[in-house]
C-alpha cells in the first residue's frame, strides 16, 4: 500500500500527529492558542505504509513510525515556549519545556495563567518643606487679631505638616 498524506492533523492508519496544544490567557485579553505538532508516517524506504496480503486481502501496516520528513529520525520535538511577559503579573509557568516525542506520545495541553503581583511599598521620604506632594501635605490657617483698645490688627499664619 502505497503512503498517502492524511488530512492535517488527523491520525490514521498512516500519519500520526502529536500535538502539545499550550494555551496563553494573558490578563484583558482573549485567550491565545499555540500549536505544537510532530507529524509521523509510517512509509517505508520504497514509500509503502503497508503491504497487502495477496490470499486474504488484508492490509498489514507499517508499525515502524518516523518523523514525516525524515525517514531515519524516530522521534520528534516539541520547541521550548516561553511565555509572554505581562507588567505586573507572574505567569503560572515561565516556559513550558522542549520534550522530545515518538509517534506514541499522548497530545499534551498546558494553559499558562497570570496572578497580579502585590502592591510595592512606597517608603515615606520627607517632602519639600511647604510643597504638597502624594505623601506631604500642609495646611496652612491665617489667624486675625484685632486688638479691642487700639483696633490694631494683627495677622499670623499657622502651618500644620500631615503625611501619610
Amino acid at each position: 500500500s502505497p503512503y498517502k498524506p492524511g488530512k492535517d492533523g488527523v491520525n490514521d492508519a498512516i500519519n500520526r500527529y502529536v500535538t502539545r496544544t499550550i494555551i496563553v490567557k494573558e490578563p484583558g485579553k482573549e485567550p491565545q492558542t499555540n500549536t505544537q505538532t510532530v507529524h509521523f508516517t509510517n512509509k517505508d524506504k520504497d514509500g509503502n505504509s503497508g503491504y497487502k496480503d495477496p490470499v486474504t486481502g488484508e492490509i498489514k501496516y507499517n508499525t515502524d513510525w518516523h518523523v514525516a520528513s525524515d525517514l531515519n529520525a524516530k522521534t520528534g520535538s516539541w520547541e521550548e515556549y516561553t511565555a509572554p511577559s505581562v507588567t505586573g503579573y507572574t505567569p503560572s509557568q515561565a516556559k513550558v519545556e522542549a520534550k522530545t516525542v515518538t509517534a506514541e506520545t499522548e497530545a499534551a495541553s498546558v494553559t499558562i495563567s497570570y496572578t497580579k503581583n502585590a502592591d510595592i511599598p512606597v517608603p515615606y521620604k520627607s517632602g519639600k518643606e511647604v510643597v504638597n506632594d502624594a505623601i506631604n501635605r500642609y495646611e496652612n490657617r491665617t489667624i486675625n487679631v484685632v486688638d479691642q483698645e487700639t483696633g490694631k490688627n494683627s495677622t499670623s499664619v499657622k502651618t500644620d505638616k500631615f503625611k501619610r
